[in-house]
């Protein structure tokens, strides 16, 4: 029995996608956008014509229009789930491969949230889960977890990390993991998520040389801090960045008051220590003119109102003495007074 004929792109829309069973046409035949019949069945989704294609032996199933984009990624970019499963049927399929913004199928149905066809994508062995995308101003990148956590979308993030060929550690071109994105886009449930993996590497510091907690000390999300906090892997929260800020000298730059708290309460933090601009966390504090958190740090055991950054270097106590804040004033007069009882 003989194939049906197969239409071009303006008799395929004249059809509503039904493949006609006389005329017979150029099965490759591109519109002025470069789209042949597959690529305009692939956008609207009509299964039996991408099926009734793909028995054509001269069918492309890699064609590219002017974006460079193939049926599979149109497919998956418009969310057609059962256009991408009927595409994938076909083994000549090239599932990495890339448009002219250099998107792979994967990295767009991850970024958009399109779980079923993230999964139905890591269902075939030659796909590559790990594929970098970099773009022109660097604003979206990374690998296809990266681009998920980064947006927030719990479901495709569940399917990519249950998949062993991912790696839940890498790191996008500005050296960010997806604990990094997860934490400095405050999504809470991937980073939990994610803190459940054993091979989870919740340390790495990014290009800037700034830790999963730096950042999350900066944002001032302290779910997400606590939940950094309180992970095993996490023995030295008061580990310095590149710079020399330490989350408790970024906690205090930011007046994240909660997550300085925190860090006190937690215990493993110097809090004389040298961090960041070369003062101590009160110093910082009172330059600052933090007055909340100069008077919870001088409650803390162990402060030492007299530390000097550097050998003739100014002191807590010193700054106060020399400035105009009254309110500074009385809390060291307060805090020498209770160390004399």
């Amino acid at each position: 029995m003989s194939l049906p004929p197969v239409p071009n792109g303006a008799l395929l829309h004249s059809t509503g996608g039904v493949l006609p069973e006389k005329k017979r046409v150029d099965v490759n035949k591109k519109d002025r956008r470069h789209r042949t019949p597959l690529s305009l069945t692939a956008e609207s989704g009509k299964v039996d014509a991408i099926r009734a294609l793909l028995e054509s032996e001269q069918v492309d199933v890699n064609t590219k229009d002017m974006e460079l984009r193939t049926p599979l990624i149109i497919a998956t970019e418009e969310g057609n789930l059962g256009a991408v499963r009927a595409l994938l049927e076909s083994s000549q399929v090239d599932v990495n491969t890339k448009d002219i913004w250099g998107r792979n199928p994967l990295w767009i149905a991850a970024r958009k949230g399109y779980t079923e066809i993230v999964k139905a994508l890591l269902g075939r062995k030659d796909i590559n889960p790990n594929f970098q995308f970099r773009d022109r101003d660097m604003t979206l990148q990374g690998t296809p977890l990266g681009i998920a956590c980064y947006h927030g979308n719990i479901s495709a993030v569940q399917e990519l990390i249950a998949d062993e060929r991912v790696d839940i550690n890498a790191r996008d071109p500005a050296g960010l993991t997806p604990v990094h994105l997860s934490a400095a886009n405050s999504r809470r449930d991937i980073l939990r998520l994610l803190l459940t993996r054993p091979s989870i590497d919740a340390l790495t510091p990014c290009r800037s040389g700034n830790t999963p907690l730096h950042t999350a000390a900066e944002i001032g999300d302290l779910d997400i801090f606590m939940q950094l906090l309180c992970f095993p892997g996490i023995t030295n929260p008061d580990i310095p960045a590149a710079d020399s800020w330490t989350p408790l000298g970024l906690a205090i730059r930011h007046a994240r008051v909660g997550i300085i708290r925190a860090l006190v309460k937690d215990g493993r933090v110097d809090i004389n220590g040298i961090s960041g601009a070369g003062h101590t966390p009160l110093l910082l504090a009172a330059k600052l003119s933090l007055f909340k958190v100069v008077k919870e740090l001088l409650q803390v055991e162990g402060v030492d109102v007299y530390k000097q950054e550097a050998e003739g270097e100014m002191s807590f106590a010193e700054f106060v003495e020399k400035g105009n804040s009254q309110r500074m004033k009385k809390l060291l007069r307060e805090k020498a007074e209770s160390g004399r009882h």
